[in-house]
């Protein structure tokens, strides 16, 4: 292997990460300069090999260029692109991660002062004159406009220390104010606190000033960073501005990028979906429909099997809960309405099975039980789990395959324990339709029944509360 001892910083901490760490970063490295930067792999390759730097150079060498500098440009790309791997790796372990833990324990292994080289220069800067420090990290975080290079390259004085943090943020522009949003509510997607990464920063930054204009982004940034700071998924009556929150959005529509616009549109909705596991109210449905369709503004135009099947699962759900018939009939109708309206555009590849999927969903509501399970009787891995708890609930609402249920729950209960990528949310609510499941099976007495009623309504979070309760009620 090569020396240890290397007085270069690349080394260092390459020779600190773990074995499992090194396979990682060797596969990262090359996925990212496959047909690019090969002098950067031609290096790499070479040092792994125990190569001298001047054999080193000597395979690199050409062009004219003078040896030492192409040797330190690329030791210095090489120094970037491990950094960014270990941020994405810090940043990968979600809840393992405090701050920047993943350094920390690697620092812990060997070189105490392993990052300390830009903080030590940004720092002093600080402390001897705020206003131009600011001025050179504003410059540093537009350079570095990634998450990953962010978590590196934060210095620890600002995200420790508020008042330094919030006279430095003085002299920011309202761009690097909205980075910071960015930056939180991203976080936030990841399940990840923000707080233990940029707190100072996004006191200074969530303050509402004393006046503030009507089509200020800030507005909107602010909203859409307390439902989730405050976890109000949670909270059974949501304050009404909260509710207008999609149609502000849309309003200030033009003073977003393009993507900012899309990163909120889409937090937005997922937060309202995290309401409707917790609660199932129909202003939670109107709001998740109205952001929905707000795409289709122009009229049909080309979607993906995802959008295709959340719309018509809105209008489905919406209509599980509504008391009245004839409303119930409506907006299974609209389900229906886009079912075919919209299978045009469907990916031509997945058009049919989307389609007869949704469809046997539709039907499943409908009460035409027969015809959904025969509809269901496919496999497809993009439906997957959603699609086996249809086709049990098909099996119950029918009577004639009851027996089979237990398995199929068994073997569903497997097939969670084993979905290690998906969300912990959405595991949760998957997991308690099962329990819920299991226990409607079991009702014998008025009992059973009763309790089974008071445990769903107690179950959070929890998707088909309805319909558990339509169904102990009917025993």
């Amino acid at each position: 292997m090569p020396n240890s001892a290397s007085q270069y910083l690349f080394e260092k901490i390459y020779h600190l990460l773990s074995p499992k760490e090194q396979r990682e970063f060797d596969a990262c490295l090359q996925a990212r300069m496959e047909n690019k930067q090969q002098d950067m792999m031609a290096l790499f390759h070479a040092w792994k090999k125990n190569q001298s730097w001047e054999d080193i150079g000597n395979i690199i060498g050409k062009n004219g260029n003078p040896l030492e500098k192409r040797m330190d440009h690329l030791r210095g790309e090489l120094q970037e692109e491990i950094e960014d791997f270990l941020a994405g790796a810090a940043f990968r372990r979600q809840q393992h991660v405090r701050d920047t833990a993943l350094l920390d324990e690697i620092q812990s292994r060997g070189d105490k002062d392993l990052f300390q080289i830009y903080n030590t220069k940004l720092n002093n800067r600080l402390e001897k004159d705020p206003v131009r420090g600011a001025e050179y990290y504003r410059e540093k975080f537009n350079r570095t406009n990634t998450l990953q290079a962010h978590l590196i390259h934060f210095p620890n004085k600002l995200r420790k220390n508020e008042d330094l943090a919030e006279k430095v943020a003085e002299h920011w522009t309202n761009s690097i104010k909205s980075e910071v949003f960015e930056i939180a509510l991203l976080l936030f997607s990841q399940n990840l606190d923000p707080t233990a990464f940029i707190a100072p920063l996004l006191k200074w930054a969530t303050q509402k000033p004393e006046t503030e204009a009507p089509d200020s982004p800030f507005i909107i940034y602010r909203q859409v960073y307390e439902i989730y700071e405050k976890e109000l998924w949670k909270t059974e009556v949501l304050p009404e501005t909260y509710y207008h929150l999609p149609e502000n959005l849309r309003k200030l529509q033009p003073v977003f990028s393009e993507s900012s616009y899309t990163a909120l549109s889409r937090l937005v909705f997922n937060f309202f979906t995290r309401r409707t596991k917790y609660f199932e109210k129909k202003e939670d449905f109107t709001v998740l429909i109205d952001i929905a369709l707000s795409s289709f503004t122009k009229g049909p135009q080309r979607i993906g099997q995802q959008m295709y099947r959340t719309v018509i699962s809105l209008y489905l759900n919406y209509s599980y809960i509504c008391e009245n018939e004839k409303e119930k009939k409506f907006y299974i109708q609209k389900a229906e309405d886009f079912l075919e309206d919209f299978k045009p555009y469907l990916d031509e590849a997945v058009r049919e099975n989307a389609y007869q999927i949704n469809k046997a969903a539709i039907l499943f509501y409908k009460g035409e039980f027969e015809s959904v399970y025969a509809g269901l009787l496919m496999s497809d891995p993009f439906y997957g789990i959603s699609l086996q708890f249809l086709i049990i609930q098909a099996m119950y609402e029918k009577g004639t395959h009851i027996t089979r249920i237990p398995e199929e729950l068994h073997t569903l209960s497997q097939r969670l324990r084993q979905a290690h990528n998906m969300p912990q949310l959405d595991l949760d609510t998957y997991t308690n339709r099962v329990k819920m499941f299991k226990k409607l099976l079991k009702i014998e007495t008025p009992k059973d029944r009763d309790e089974l009623i008071e445990t769903v309504k107690k179950t959070r979070p929890l998707t088909g509360r309805a319909w558990f309760m339509r169904k102990a009620l009917e025993l």
